[in-house]
């Protein structure tokens, strides 16, 4: 099981990427981190959008790119087409989080980093 995660950037009114916030200057600084620039992320400034069957980091992003790998589960291709068709959301970006198995892996310029939440009190 995987849960997907967007970053904040682009919520709220008249807000996109490039609107001054913790979320979108946290978006900016996503293209551009390393392994030791990632601990800890900010929780607070995600949501929730996705639970899927799968496990394979590189499927789910695909999918969620709206393409259709051929090792994708039918319930994450219907999960997929829900996100993108009912709840009106972008597809996934750099900066946003999938987890599988409590392990967190956020989106980077290539690839992903394993990352942990940064909780606030």
């Amino acid at each position: 099981m995987a849960t997907v995660h967007y970053l904040n950037w682009d919520t709220g009114p008249g807000r996109d990427a490039d609107t001054e916030s913790e979320e979108s200057e946290f978006f900016q600084e996503a293209h551009f981190l390393m392994d030791e620039d990632i601990d800890p992320v900010p929780r607070s400034l995600y949501r929730r959008v996705a639970e899927v069957p799968d496990t394979n980091i590189e499927s789910i992003w695909t999918a969620f790119q709206g393409g259709v790998p051929s090792d994708c589960s039918d319930e994450t291709v219907q999960e997929v087409k829900r996100v993108f068709e009912k709840i009106n959301e972008r597809s996934m970006s750099v900066g946003d989080v999938i987890e599988i198995n409590d392990e967190k892996y956020i989106a980077v310029s290539i690839g992903f980093e394993e990352i942990t939440w940064k909780h606030e009190e």
